[in-house]
């Protein structure tokens, strides 16, 4: 399909968006998958034909059909397929009109919100930030309804009051500030009443590091090594996924300078401190990311 010209969208679209659109109502999930896979092979594509005219192969009722069916194969017990489902969630966001996405996204952020079940939470948003990489121009007056629910969960206080759901909540703390990040990319000023809180958080989560400990080594003589602090880093768990938002964290840092977003010199210098402090991170792509953020900072002076 990738090498089909442009003028033949329509045509192609004739004869197979109703078979399409028979098979992602399938309950037989390999069929669903592929369907959705194909769909996702034609939006992409003809995009550039179908964001201008796409009634001409999906109607009204074929379009909402198309996102109820989609948005309940999120909540099918089916990686593979949820992960298709959001894929095509977030191309065929680019063809919908404004109030069809308008639509979608209260009811994606109405999902997020009320829903306990936290994986669910996770594909919702995740879901969002992919939608987000394609259409956040048209999410500004969303916005200020769903920062301030991610902030609800991207802050030390929720993690810790939580440890029972220990992994899974780093993946919702991730996911949030990975949509987060895409937001502070795509619609920069829309952003700026969120920074000063949102360093705040980050600067505290970057450091979250719950399952390590650093430990005093005071040897031999006290007076001699008085003031003066040796720390051994100790490692606690093979396993453990408070890296997730640790890296999150030192992103949304890195997109406030690729985004071009000016902060406070003083509030610069004590990001940069912190940023230092957390060059000893133990997990190697992490420790990275920290200190390309070190580096974008210093070019960025």
């Amino acid at each position: 399909m990738k090498n089909i010209d442009g003028a033949s969208c329509f045509t192609v679209g004739d004869v197979i968006i109703p078979q399409l659109l028979k098979g992602v109502s399938s309950n037989n999930l390999e069929i669903k998958e592929l369907c959705f896979d194909t769909l996702n092979d034609y939006i992409e594509t003809f995009n550039y034909v179908l964001i201008k005219d796409s009634e001409k192969v999906l109607k009204m009722k074929d379009k909402e059909a198309l996102l109820s069916i989609a948005l309940d194969a999120l909540k099918v017990n089916n990686i593979s397929l949820r992960k298709i489902a959001s894929i095509f969630l977030g191309n065929f966001s680019l063809i919908l009109s404004k109030q069809q996405l308008h639509k979608f996204l209260e009811i994606l952020v109405n999902i997020i919100h009320e829903t306990d079940d936290i994986s669910e939470k996770i594909v919702y948003i995740g879901t969002l930030n992919t939608v987000a990489k394609n259409t956040a121009s048209r999410h500004v007056d969303f916005i200020n309804k769903i920062i301030p629910l991610l902030f609800e969960y991207c802050n030390q206080d929720y993690l810790e009051q939580n440890t029972n759901n220990y992994d899974i909540n780093n993946d919702l703390v991730e996911t949030s500030l990975n949509l987060i990040e895409t937001y502070i990319t795509k619609i920069t000023p829309h952003m700026k009443p969120y920074v000063d809180k949102l360093i705040k958080v980050v600067l505290t989560l970057m450091q979250y590091d719950p399952n390590y400990q650093y430990t005093e080594d005071m040897d031999v003589d006290n007076n001699y090594y008085e003031g003066y602090e040796n720390y051994d880093y100790e490692f606690m768990s093979n396993d453990d996924s408070s890296w997730k938002v640790r890296r999150a964290s030192v992103r949304i840092i890195q997109s406030f300078i690729k985004s071009g977003i000016e902060i406070d010199r003083e509030i610069t210098k004590v990001i940069i401190r912190d940023l230092v402090e957390c060059v000893k991170e133990h997990e190697e792509n992490t420790k990275l990311d920290i200190i390309s953020c070190l580096s974008s900072f210093v070019r960025s002076l």
